[in-house]
């Protein structure tokens, strides 16, 4: 959950979270979560820039796994970002 003062991976997640380049990472003890931005785009074709970004949700155990792409939009924007699944 955010607050309106914890918003990020590492805010939240302090001990466990972090970040370089493209890629944010949450680990657990059970679990890896992973952000990645794979591509700048114009997706909304306006002024701004928009990502690309791969999620990864997998268990340590190996008996789950997810995967989903989305499209963070406008990311020069100075409002709160926007993401939307991809396909």
């Amino acid at each position: 959950m955010t607050s309106e003062s914890s918003f990020t991976l590492k805010s939240i997640f302090p001990e466990t979270s972090s970040a370089s380049g493209n890629v944010a990472i949450f680990e657990s003890d059970d679990r890896v979560l992973t952000l990645k931005v794979v591509a700048i785009i114009d997706a909304n074709k306006n002024i701004y820039q928009d990502w690309l970004v791969q999620l990864a949700d997998e268990s340590k155990s190996g008996n789950y796994r997810n995967y989903a792409s989305f499209i963070i939009y406008d990311i020069n924007d100075e409002n709160m970002l926007k993401a939307e699944s991809y396909p």
